[in-house]
């Protein structure tokens, strides 16, 4: 079984881990591989499959890494994290925990938006969102059956907005196996 993924890999990609080029996925659907519950989820037309090379990067386990199209301003990325909650563990608390982690990575210099009410395959979740050297952020969690799942949106600030409408696409294709 690879390592688990962590929320500090998600932030080194923000922080400056660079992420280059990589295959096009048409969309094909790749299951989370990890813990005791899988799921599906379809990538972005056009979007590239590039969890190896960002796992290179990193330094991390990912359980999928898609990119988009390179462009003057950068790339947009979505990339999806999984690991075991822990015994008691909840949605809030581990939002809360991983906000804080982000922050610190940082050098508790971010501002992060507050805390909003999301939803992955009718799991509660919860999002937030930062800006980090020139780029934005989404991330999404979700506590399902004792795993804790992050999906993570990374944008130059300029295409942001565009980039959003990618994420939602990954997330309404989401279904838990």
């Amino acid at each position: 079984m690879r390592p688990r993924a962590t929320r500090t890999g998600s932030l080194l990609l923000v922080l400056g881990a660079g992420i280059g080029g990589g295959g096009c996925n048409t969309g094909q659907e790749r299951a989370g591989a990890q813990g005791s519950v899988g799921y599906t989820v379809t990538a972005p037309q056009g979007w590239a499959d590039i969890t190896r090379e960002v796992e290179r990067d990193a330094g991390v386990a990912f359980d999928v890494a898609y990119g988009g199209p390179v462009d003057g301003g950068g790339r947009a990325t979505v990339n999806i994290t999984q690991r075991d909650a822990g015994d008691g563990a909840s949605l809030a608390r581990l939002i809360r925990a991983g906000r804080a982690e982000v922050d610190e990575l940082a050098g508790g210099d971010l501002e992060l938006s507050p805390v909003a009410a999301a939803a992955i395959d009718g799991a509660p979740a919860q999002r937030y969102e930062f800006s980090a050297n020139g780029k934005r952020v989404r991330q999404v969690g979700t506590l399902y059956e004792g795993e804790f799942y992050v999906v993570t949106l990374t944008a130059p600030a300029a295409g942001f907005r565009g980039a959003l409408a990618r994420l939602d696409g990954v997330l309404r294709s989401w279904r838990w196996d």
